[in-house]
């Protein structure tokens, strides 16, 4: 499994899915290696928000790393390997020049990131990096969500043959208890705490509102976060990064899930898997209309708001009608 991004430290939750999809390969008796790129030379998605042209050349460095250990690893793994490439740039272009040399088969897991970056070039430019990170037409690839597909489809149309649409596996959920009656609404919020997120716009939408946050994650917003809860007086806990049993505690303990994300430069979210988690614990799910998130939340009890703390707004006394309607029929089944 070739990737630019996996958790190497409680702290550092970017690529926390792949680390999930390696231990539901692992259960189902496959033996998984993972194969990062050097530290340094990728990082964290938000190097696809830099120019593009900046973006390809990170790119290169870290895909050309992939492939020497990506290489390494498969000729320790003998026959019948299969080369798992996250992200199309450069896990996807990595995997295929891995198998090649290997003579091993390879498949490409696109994620939004990459899938709008490369959408956003030029025409022959954006297929010809559809081809290298996918492979020859007809190749089996992943897509996150739809709109991740519809995104590498516009520019190279003849891969529709061999697309699979597939969200990122979800740890089973365990609910422990409920939560007491609101309001106020305990609200949660799973991620890494950076601006894509559109953690300031939900904390804006909710000043003055019977909301209590909890916010779990860490990032570079979390000192500009904890200043603005503040100062507008919005309740919220900062759990840190919650994994397991504290997530489970967290997940059973609030009355719904927020995915207030945002539009960064060419970055919009694809399937988040906070948002399947909350769906799994049957939670009511706010999201924001970017990305996959509208068809992620689309199995659910949910509310769609235009990005932005003004759509936050504006959608927030629907969302709180969808937690009173959903919690009054939760306790009455429950008794």
């Amino acid at each position: 499994m070739l990737t630019t991004s996996y958790p190497s430290e409680r702290n550092r939750t970017a690529g926390l899915f792949v680390q999930t999809l390696e231990q539901r390969l692992v259960s189902e008796g496959h033996i998984v290696v993972v194969v990062m790129s050097a530290p340094g030379r990728m990082g964290f998605p938000e190097q696809y928000e830099v120019a593009p042209a900046g973006a390809l050349v990170r790119l290169a460095r870290a895909a050309t790393s992939l492939v020497v250990d990506g290489v390494g690893a498969v000729g320790r793994l003998g026959p019948r390997t299969v080369v798992l490439g996250h992200w199309l740039l450069p896990g996807g272009v990595a995997a295929h020049l891995v198998a090649q040399v290997a003579g091993a088969e390879a498949m490409t897991v696109a994620h939004s990131s990459a899938a709008r970056m490369v959408a956003s070039l030029p025409g022959p430019l954006a297929r010809s990096l559809a081809r290298l990170g996918l492979g020859p037409a007809g190749t089996p690839w992943i897509a996150s969500c739809q709109d991740v597909a519809d995104a590498l489809l516009k520019v190279a149309p003849a891969w529709r043959h061999g697309l699979s649409v597939l969200p990122m596996p979800t740890a089973p959920p365990r609910r422990i208890g409920l939560p007491p009656a609101g309001p106020p609404w305990h609200i949660a919020t799973l991620g890494r705490l950076v601006p894509i997120k559109g953690l300031s716009d939900l904390v804006r939408a909710v000043a003055g509102r019977p909301v209590h946050l909890h916010i779990c994650g860490e990032g570079p917003e979390r000192a500009p976060l904890t200043a603005l809860t503040e100062s507008l007086g919005v309740p919220a806990h900062f759990h840190g990064v919650v994994l397991g049993a504290d997530k489970e505690r967290v997940l059973s303990s609030v009355h719904g899930l927020a995915q207030p994300s945002r539009v960064q430069g060419a970055r919009a979210e694809g399937s988040p898997v906070a948002v399947h988690e909350a769906l799994g614990y049957g939670l009511p799910v706010l999201v924001t209309a970017t990305g996959g998130l509208p068809e992620a939340a689309g199995a659910g009890v949910h509310v769609i708001a235009e990005p932005g703390a003004q759509g936050l707004g504006e959608a927030w006394p629907v969302y709180e009608r969808a937690l009173v309607q959903h919690w009054q029929h939760r306790r009455f089944a429950v008794g």
